[in-house]
């Protein structure tokens, strides 16, 4: 993104519609960021990985002509899926759920295992409490406790992610932060 204009990489980000032009300088912009990479000694694959992660496991994307399917690097299939999921996440109002379905309706874009694989480890399920876990004010949680689910604010921010296992400083930081956001009046913890 650091070839683009400012203007154009906060459209992006933003999530706003880009016309043609617009579009094919943000899939370009792989190949400067691969041009730079590759300048440095020993980066050769890394520079490859950044080319192709704009490419579909279909076909799709940029570059126009090259591999597909398995031919892709693995590491490019892997750096699309999670480029696609941090786009599609990214923002107030957008969840890893979100994302996840926004990605499921062209999957045909993704390394089916690779995009297995990434929801299995990025998807937060969410959690029935089980033996150990209990509801508490977020004042009330402790050193020790681990969170059974992502924290958020009223904007939907990641505050703390599930699996969290609270120090004494991410405590602290919790007490706080119940000063300042609204909280949800009850957290679960595995105690």
């Amino acid at each position: 993104m650091i070839s683009l204009p400012d203007e154009l990489a906060a459209k992006y980000a933003a999530d706003l519609p880009l016309g043609e032009t617009d579009a094919l300088r943000i899939e370009e912009s792989a190949l400067v960021a691969s041009r730079l990479i590759a300048n440095m000694p020993r980066m050769e694959g890394v520079a490859k990985t950044v080319f192709y992660a704009h490419r579909g496991f279909d076909g799709s994307g940029w570059p126009k002509d090259g591999p597909s399917g398995a031919e892709l690097p693995q590491a490019a299939r892997i750096l699309k899926v999670l480029i696609d999921l941090a786009d599609a996440a990214t923002g107030t109002s957008r969840t890893r759920a979100g994302a996840f379905q926004k990605l499921s309706l062209n999957q045909q874009r993704y390394d089916p295992d690779i995009f297995a694989a990434a929801y299995d480890v990025l998807l937060v399920p969410v959690y029935e409490l089980l033996e150990g876990q209990i509801m508490v004010s977020p004042i009330l949680a402790r050193p020790g406790d681990v969170l059974v689910h992502d924290l958020t604010d009223e904007h939907g921010r990641l505050l703390l992610s599930a699996g969290t296992k609270l120090t004494e400083l991410s405590a602290h930081r919790l007490l706080s932060l119940t000063q300042t956001t609204k909280l949800p009046d009850e957290i679960a913890v595995a105690r």
